[in-house]
């Protein structure tokens, strides 16, 4: 037998050896490897199924991950696990994955207290760990990342009574996330669509993460999201309750940050409220909402520039009431605030000049109250007085802040079975100047008579045009 052959023979063979190792004995290794690191990082029991390794296109495989809970239960864990590698990160010296699917990934957590969580452990474990000296950043390039099927469980007892949230048929879709310096300035598109609470949640957008220059773009959409449940984050629980209550978002959102240039945040689209109702804290009503629609054309938050295209309010209802000591039902719902102590200078010091900042600017091309109620109770009066304001319906056009320009708006209105009132005119803000007309029939004079009752010996009667 020739040198050539003796020698492709043995090449065969060592590629063969090479083979069967990277199929057999090298996943076991990389198995077990893996389980001991992560115990180690984590504290917590680790379990894999199987990893596979393909040589032939460089795939690595896991199935049925799991990270349990300290003392047990579930807390991370994925049904599959599949990444490519790229034969580019050889001569490019970065990771470059061309492929990563992960199937139903799970993640079970829960807030124990303020500012603690289930996973605190492993952070505080992480923290103590040595840290090795600083060494240059792995360069990567990960592509093609989905995520399928995914579920989050979220159990907050810190809050009153507990709250449980979930996160349901979670789908990522990433073209590419890197912090090579040639993609750096690359936008990548990720998707992401979710049932929160139940309620439907995506967005998709361009998003450079690790440019020195930070720009997003994403689009939100938000279906019925239940108002409630998230009451009870309030940094400050408000004297009233929200019975009920739906959210929905269509909106574009910009945000741009860089070195050299002020951050920009700018939101347009549509946000909608559905089926509001707001009690006091004894149960009694205090207003109702079946719809809120706004429509924002461009709203720049930093530069304080809010231009709305349109706010629609249908159905609203109030419940104003009155109790027998003449106090609004309004007062027992505002704080009532301490006035600061003035604060003496030192000797010499001289009083700082108040800045004024940019007063915002604001524009509402369309306001518009529709088929409005509104309810009186008044206890204050001699065997008190009930009544109410019916069939609002208020319409106001090129409403702004800006100096000398005028808004348009037309009122009407019924009190009772035959009492009307119309209004129409216009109005400024800056200066304050108002031109309007009024119209009010059939106003019955008796129905006033609890609040005239101690003013006069007898009943007024009459009509008033």
């Amino acid at each position: 037998m020739s040198k050539q052959k003796k020698m492709a023979i043995s090449a065969a063979a060592i590629i063969v050896l090479l083979l069967v190792f990277s199929v057999t004995i090298l996943p076991i290794l990389v198995k077990n490897k893996a389980i001991e690191a992560i115990h180690q990082a984590t504290g917590r029991t680790v379990h894999i199924e199987s990893v596979s390794i393909n040589p032939f296109s460089v795939a690595v495989s896991i199935k049925k991950f799991a990270i349990e809970e300290k003392g047990g239960g579930p807390f991370v864990s994925f049904a599959g696990l599949r990444a490519n590698i790229s034969l580019a990160s050889i001569y490019k010296r970065a990771l470059i994955l061309s492929e990563v699917t992960l199937e139903s990934p799970s993640i079970s957590i829960a807030r124990t207290a303020p500012n603690r969580y289930s996973f605190t452990d492993i952070i505080e474990r992480q923290q103590a760990q040595k840290k090795p000296e600083s060494q240059k950043p792995l360069l990567f390039s990960i592509n093609n990342i989905t995520v399928s099927n995914g579920t989050v469980d979220f159990n907050d007892q810190a809050v009153d009574g507990g709250r449980k949230h979930t996160v349901r048929n979670m789908e990522i879709a990433v073209p590419f996330i890197s912090n090579i310096p040639y993609l750096m300035e690359k936008y990548t598109d990720p998707k992401f669509s979710a049932v929160v609470d139940g309620a439907p949640l995506s967005f998709a957008g361009k998003v450079k993460p690790f440019s020195t220059s930070m720009e997003t773009e994403v689009t939100i959409h938000l279906d019925h999201l239940n108002l409630p449940r998230l009451m009870a984050y309030s940094p400050q629980l408000p004297p009233i309750e929200l019975a009920t209550g739906m959210l929905g978002v269509n909106m574009n959102v910009n945000y741009r940050i860089s070195a050299d240039k002020v951050p920009e945040l700018q939101i347009k689209g549509q946000a909608r409220l559905d089926n509001i109702a707001v009690t006091m804290k004894d149960g009694s009503p205090l207003m109702k909402l079946p719809a809120l629609e706004v429509n924002a054309s461009k709203l720049e938050v930093f530069a304080r520039i809010f231009e709305f295209e349109a706010i629609t309010l249908d159905g609203l209802e109030l419940f104003v009431s009155r109790d027998a000591k003449g106090q609004w039902m309004y007062e027992r719902l505002l704080a009532q605030k301490k006035a600061d102590a003035p604060v003496e200078n030192a000797p010499g010091q001289k009083d700082e000049p108040v800045k004024a900042g940019r007063q915002p600017l604001v524009q509402v091309s369309v306001l518009a109250v529709t088929n409005g109620h509104v309810h009186l109770a008044d206890a204050v009066p001699k065997g008190g007085y009930r009544g109410s304001l019916d069939d609002i319906d208020f319409k106001m056009k090129h409403f702004t802040t800006a100096a000398d320009k005028p808004a348009e708006y037309n009122l009407s209105l019924q009190m009772g079975n035959n009492t009307a009132l119309s209004s129409g005119g216009s109005f400024s803000v800056a200066p304050l100047v108002v031109k309007s007309s009024l119209k009010l029939t059939g106003l019955n004079l008796q129905s006033g008579w609890p609040y005239l009752a101690k003013f006069l010996t007898v009943p007024l009667k009459g009509i008033l045009d």
